[in-house]
This record gives C-alpha cells, structure tokens and sequence, in this order.
C-alpha cells in the first residue's frame, strides 16, 4: 500500500492512502491466500514429498 504521488519540479509530494484502496487490497490478500490454501490441499501429497526430500 503506497501513498499517491503527487509530484512537480522535483518535489515529490506524498498524499494519504485512501481506505478504500486498503479495503481492496486487503481483499485480494485474502482471496489470494485462500486459493493458495485450496491448491496445497488438493496437492497435499506432493508438497509432503517436496517438504520430506527438503529435510
């Protein structure tokens, strides 16, 4: 999450960060945390491999 830029003549300016682009992207944090989630369990058995052959 960055603040928007407002910037001219070499000054940069920063403004606030809205709470709506928060909202949003707390959002897509947990959808994609989510889908993550779902592809681990239904490759639950490879990642074990994986993890096993790791350690």
């Amino acid at each position: 999450m960055l603040p928007r830029e407002f910037s001219s003549g070499g000054k940069q300016r920063l403004g606030r960060i809205s709470k709506r682009s928060e909202r949003y992207f707390r959002y897509l944090l947990a959808h994609g945390a989510r889908a993550v989630a779902a592809v681990i369990e239904r490759h639950k058995d490879q990642y074990a491999v994986a993890l096993q052959a790791v350690e």
